[in-house]
């Protein structure tokens, strides 16, 4: 008679024990993407940083800016619109050492996310205000 052999009870307890510590093992990670995941919700991605970097840049007296000030200004703050966690954007222009650079590059940062964009710039005016 050939019979059919089961699980024995200790084979049954370690494979519970096995489990249950893999799981256990996997809940404070659980914990850490929802966490992730929450803040994410909160703030923004960088393609809606960049969106709004090119709507300043290009209308930028809706945002009380004037591309001169921009052009000037080695630091700025730009409030983000309708942000319920009250995010701001800090505006950089990063400066050249060689006079014939007709252009600037403006460094936009927000929750550690950044997007870089050129504008041209007027080199006479430059000159005169580096000293």
């Amino acid at each position: 008679m050939n019979r059919i052999r089961g699980l024995t009870l200790i084979e049954v307890l370690a494979a519970t024990v096995l489990l249950s510590m893999l799981a256990a093992s996997c809940i404070p990670l659980l914990r850490l993407a929802m966490t992730d995941l929450r803040h994410q919700d909160e703030s923004f991605d960088l393609i809606e940083l960049s969106l709004f970097v090119d709507e300043v840049l290009s209308k930028p007296t809706d945002f009380n800016l004037d591309l001169e000030m921009i052009a000037q200004s080695s630091q700025h703050t730009i409030n983000w619109p309708d942000s319920a966690t009250g995010a701001s954007i800090i505006m950089r222009r990063l400066v050249s050492d060689n006079p014939k650079v007709d252009h600037a590059w403006l460094c936009f940062t927000s929750n550690g996310q950044s997007v870089f964009r050129w504008i041209p710039v007027d080199n006479e005016n430059d000159q005169e205000s580096q000293p």
